[in-house]
Protein backbone atom coordinates (compact mmCIF):
# COMPACT_ATOMS: atom_id res chain seq x y z
CA UNK A 1 0.00 0.00 0.00
CA UNK A 2 1.37 3.36 -1.34
CA UNK A 3 1.60 6.44 0.84
CA UNK A 4 2.57 9.57 0.20
CA UNK A 5 5.11 11.88 2.52
CA UNK A 6 6.31 14.58 2.80
CA UNK A 7 10.36 14.85 4.21
CA UNK A 8 11.80 18.27 5.67
CA UNK A 9 14.84 20.17 3.29
CA UNK A 10 17.09 18.44 5.28
CA UNK A 11 16.10 15.19 5.26
CA UNK A 12 15.23 15.45 1.67
CA UNK A 13 18.51 16.13 0.79
CA UNK A 14 19.73 13.48 2.91
CA UNK A 15 18.30 10.68 1.71
CA UNK A 16 18.92 12.08 -2.21
CA UNK A 17 22.81 12.12 -1.17
CA UNK A 18 22.30 9.05 -0.20
CA UNK A 19 20.92 7.36 -3.50
CA UNK A 20 23.65 9.83 -5.73
CA UNK A 21 26.19 7.75 -3.52
CA UNK A 22 24.68 4.58 -4.36
CA UNK A 23 23.76 3.51 -1.31
CA UNK A 24 20.19 3.05 -2.07
CA UNK A 25 18.28 2.33 -4.60
CA UNK A 26 15.47 5.43 -3.72
CA UNK A 27 14.39 7.60 -1.69
CA UNK A 28 11.51 5.19 -0.68
CA UNK A 29 14.47 2.83 0.03
CA UNK A 30 15.60 4.74 2.36
CA UNK A 31 12.93 5.80 4.73
CA UNK A 32 11.95 2.10 4.21
CA UNK A 33 14.85 1.24 6.61
CA UNK A 34 14.47 3.99 8.68
CA UNK A 35 11.20 2.97 9.67
CA UNK A 36 12.63 -0.42 9.80
CA UNK A 37 15.36 0.50 12.44
CA UNK A 38 12.78 2.92 14.21
CA UNK A 39 10.81 -0.43 14.50
CA UNK A 40 13.80 -2.19 16.21
CA UNK A 41 14.54 0.73 18.83
CA UNK A 42 11.04 0.80 19.34
CA UNK A 43 10.94 -2.97 19.97
CA UNK A 44 14.29 -2.67 22.32
CA UNK A 45 12.88 0.40 24.21
CA UNK A 46 9.74 -2.02 24.77
CA UNK A 47 11.67 -5.36 26.53
CA UNK A 48 13.53 -2.93 28.39
CA UNK A 49 10.60 -1.48 29.86
CA UNK A 50 9.46 -4.96 30.69
CA UNK A 51 13.21 -5.74 31.99
CA UNK A 52 13.23 -3.22 34.31
CA UNK A 53 9.36 -3.66 35.67
CA UNK A 54 10.60 -7.41 36.27
CA UNK A 55 13.65 -6.54 37.95
CA UNK A 56 11.83 -4.08 39.58
CA UNK A 57 9.36 -6.92 41.08
CA UNK A 58 12.68 -9.39 41.77
CA UNK A 59 13.76 -6.61 43.78
CA UNK A 60 10.33 -5.53 45.91
CA UNK A 61 10.05 -10.02 46.52
CA UNK A 62 7.00 -10.17 44.01
CA UNK A 63 8.28 -13.49 42.74
CA UNK A 64 7.34 -16.56 42.60
CA UNK A 65 9.08 -20.08 42.71
CA UNK A 66 8.73 -22.15 39.68
CA UNK A 67 6.93 -25.15 41.80
CA UNK A 68 4.42 -22.40 43.22
CA UNK A 69 3.49 -21.54 39.87
CA UNK A 70 2.88 -25.03 38.88
CA UNK A 71 1.11 -25.76 42.20
CA UNK A 72 -1.31 -22.62 41.33
CA UNK A 73 -2.13 -24.36 37.28
CA UNK A 74 -2.53 -27.47 38.87
CA UNK A 75 -4.97 -26.07 41.28
CA UNK A 76 -6.80 -23.54 38.46
CA UNK A 77 -7.13 -26.34 36.14
CA UNK A 78 -7.78 -28.80 38.27
CA UNK A 79 -5.56 -31.41 36.27
CA UNK A 80 -4.87 -34.61 37.58
CA UNK A 81 -1.24 -35.08 36.45
CA UNK A 82 1.84 -35.93 38.20
CA UNK A 83 4.71 -33.76 38.79
CA UNK A 84 7.47 -34.08 37.17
Amino acid sequence: MGRTIKLDDASAAMAETLVAEGRYGSVEDVVREAMEDFRRREAKRLLEEALARSEADVAAGRVSSIDEVFDRLLARYSVDAQRP
